[in-house]
């Protein structure tokens, strides 16, 4: 029962990244958008893990917390895209105090917008799973 409600708590954190994430593309920061939408997949993914009470282990990416929900249902198969793009905004968490303006330039409106439908469809897939 303990394992549910940690699965309730971390679905809802996931939901709460994505919703800021949409309001900081609604105010052009790309960036920032992406980052967020990288979290709220790693969050929704890692509910799924302790809804199904297994251990995705601590700081785990997203790559291998989906690997871990691949084993445990092979329907995560079909979000294996959206992870390995949604992956690429792991370099968020090599630069903490904020990227070099050098690789700032790689968000635009395009890649903010694709991090978010990623993000939608794993966070639909978990909330499907979770049922």
């Amino acid at each position: 029962m303990e394992s549910h409600k940690a699965a309730s708590r971390l679905l809802q954190e996931a939901r709460e990244l994505l919703d800021e994430a949409i309001c900081h593309a609604q105010s052009n920061r790309w960036p920032e958008t992406c980052r967020l939408c990288h979290g709220s997949a790693l969050k929704a993914l890692q509910a799924f893990c302790s809804h199904r009470e297994k251990e995705a282990g601590e700081g785990s990416g997203l790559v291998e917390v989906a690997r871990c929900c691949f084993s445990l249902d092979r329907y995560f198969g079909t979000i294996e895209r959206e992870c390995r793009r949604l992956n690429r905004y792991s370099l968020f968490e090599v630069y903490p105090e904020g990227l070099p303006r050098t690789l700032l330039v790689l968000f635009d409106e395009t890649e903010a917008m694709e991090a978010i439908t990623c993000a939608q469809k794993v966070l639909k897939c978990v909330e499907d799973r979770c049922r």
